[in-house]
């Protein structure tokens, strides 16, 4: 342990220093003039810095926090892992709600700014290790009256079943664009996204109830959701479900996996999504490519975010309803009661961007998502010290649950319900993660009160 906790310390400051430098760097004014490609070396050479020092430190690979970085690495790394192996790509540039191609200096500034980001994960790591105790605890299981569950999965099949039906239809009648209504309209309440909020908040109770066939039942419907999603061109949310089975499977992320069996997980989805979506996709893409140039393909068009990160930090005025509604749920609806017509686009820091951009693209059902670190630059005022302390502190929360999955029941169900929207977080903001714990609280709480009035009853 002792070998452990030196490894972790030593870690902490390289990073710490490695932070130190970034900060030199960008106050200084200095301008880095690389090639696409060379960019795409440093950011590749830096992984191999960082999963050398998590093997060094015998870091689980199935953590909560270890595949957030695996996604975070796809969606907003993933055009310079494309580059880097070969892909003909163009690293700076975005042909969506416009056509911006950087300049050197805006490269740069990004550049800084991303592997500013980075190395925070990193220092809220280890700073996690040497901080927070492993709360190992008892396995903890809910256990509920199943007469009160069935009716959820009942309703729960019927709306993945109706989704994807719809959303097959508009995808043939109108395109993969046609998936999102208009937006440029008032904020109010949406019976299918409740719904939908409904069914995320549920994952956690069901994962946790002792009934082994439920929890599959279940894992099953979402997998139907996730597939259709799929199937309509919507990728990124298939990783993130596939991510979930994992760290499931995994003992809730307790289990120490072998590097060689993640990598083998890694493999089977990309191969799995590039070889397959064609076969099965409504979004019309051309299949003109084999299956290496379809696998780098996959790379760089997730890897947008990197570029819808660098947008996001061009704007300044953003409303004020999205501060507090990433945190607190319903504030927009509080507010839109009162009178104070919110629109859409001020509803969350990722349509008022779309919104600003292009509102006519917006209008018509465009969007361009978000980021975590767009998150940490909008709440840091654009600090890039502040930025990194804020991706720091995630980084500690996200370890923090991790490491109290088995501290008590509540935990264990929020967490649970947590994980695909913090895998997907890289490609979208806060407001899917924090006020989730909120409706999975009240979910949880709304079962369990329910099978005492039957357990009473009988």
């Amino acid at each position: 342990m002792d070998v452990l906790s030196n490894n972790y310390k030593f870690s902490l400051i390289f990073f710490i220093l490695f932070q130190t430098v970034l900060f030199f760097i960008y106050y200084s004014g200095t301008v880095l003039f690389f090639t696409d490609y060379i960019w795409s070396v440093f950011f590749v050479g830096y992984l191999v810095l960082v999963y050398f020092f998590r093997y060094a430190c015998n870091i689980n690979l199935a953590t909560i926090f270890s595949l957030f970085y695996m996604t975070s690495i796809l969606f907003i790394g993933g055009r310079l892992l494309a580059i880097f192996f070969g892909y003909s790509g163009v690293l700076f540039n975005i042909d969506f709600f416009g056509n911006r191609y950087l300049e050197v200096s805006e490269a740069s500034h990004l550049m800084l700014y991303l592997f500013s980001g980075f190395v925070a994960l990193e220092i809220g790591l280890y700073l996690s290790l040497l901080i927070l105790k492993e709360n190992k605890g008892q396995v903890v299981e809910l256990k509920l009256n199943k007469l009160i569950l069935y009716p959820f999965l009942t309703i729960f099949a019927a709306y993945v079943f109706y989704s994807i039906q719809d959303g097959i239809l508009s995808v043939i009648s109108g395109g993969y664009l046609a998936l999102y209504d208009t937006q440029d309209s008032r904020y109010g309440f949406d019976f299918t996204s409740t719904i939908k909020t409904i069914l995320a908040a549920s994952i956690g109770v069901f994962l946790v109830q002792d009934d082994r066939k439920m929890r599959n039942v279940l894992l099953l419907i979402i997998g139907f959701y996730y597939f259709g999603q799929f199937i309509m061109g919507l990728r990124g949310g298939f990783i993130c479900y596939l991510l979930l089975l994992f760290w499931y499977k995994s003992d809730f992320g307790l289990k120490k996996i072998n590097v060689f069996k993640v990598l083998s997980l890694i493999i089977f989805v990309f191969v799995f999504l590039t070889a397959i979506f064609n076969m099965v996709s409504f979004r019309g893409e051309v299949d003109n490519e084999n299956v290496s140039d379809k696998v780098l393909s996959l790379l760089y068009a997730q890897g947008v975010t990197l570029m819808v990160f660098n947008d996001s930090m061009s704007i300044s005025n953003y409303p004020i309803v999205p501060y507090f509604q990433n945190f607190i749920p319903g504030v927009s609806f509080v507010f839109s009661t009162l009178g104070y017509g919110v629109n859409a686009y001020e509803v969350n820091f990722g349509q008022f961007l779309s919104y600003t951009l292009d509102p006519v693209l917006f209008g018509l059902g465009y969007g361009l998502g978000w980021s975590l670190f767009s998150d940490a630059h909008v709440y840091s005022f654009g600090n890039i010290v502040f930025y990194s302390v804020f991706i720091v502190l995630f980084s500690v929360f996200i370890n923090y649950m991790q490491n109290n999955i088995n501290k008590n029941i509540y935990l264990k169900v929020i967490i649970s319900s947590l994980v695909i929207p913090l895998c997907f977080l890289p490609r979208a903001g806060l407001n899917t993660v924090f006020p989730l714990i909120f409706y999975t609280v009240i979910f949880l709480l709304l079962i369990m009160f329910l099978s005492q009035i039957l357990r009473r009853e009988h």
